[in-house]
């Protein structure tokens, strides 16, 4: 019996409001309210250094690096904390930042893995 690979992300789109981003094996992605961050999210429950994105192991890397946490939402899965720790990003789904998923989704990042 074969068992069937899960084909790894390979490219990374994000998406917060009305900006679209792209990202790419060999830059790191940072996510927070400081204003050198590659997505600025200026938000009271945001943490200055919120959140990384990064290419290990074969997969993007979501890592939480903040004081309130992250929450990550696959598909239809449940919501999952990410605190201190990291998780691979796959499929689409969205991203939380500081809070668990609001009603009003306006400042949530929505992301899509798929191929190059």
């Amino acid at each position: 019996m074969q068992i069937a690979e899960v084909p790894a992300c390979v490219r990374l789109r994000l998406r917060f409001k009305s900006h679209v981003f792209e990202v790419d094996e060999g830059t790191p992605f940072s996510i927070g309210r400081d204003p050198t961050s590659s997505l600025v999210v200026e938000t009271e429950w945001v943490s200055r250094n919120h959140a990384l994105i990064e290419w290990k192991r074969g997969y993007f890397m979501l890592a939480d690096r903040s004081t309130n946490g992250t929450w990550l939402k696959i598909g239809d899965d449940d919501e999952l904390l990410v605190h201190r720790d990291e998780t691979h990003l796959r499929r689409a789904g969205s991203i939380s930042l500081g809070q668990a998923h609001p009603l009003d989704d306006a400042d949530l990042v929505y992301f899509q893995c798929g191929d190059a």
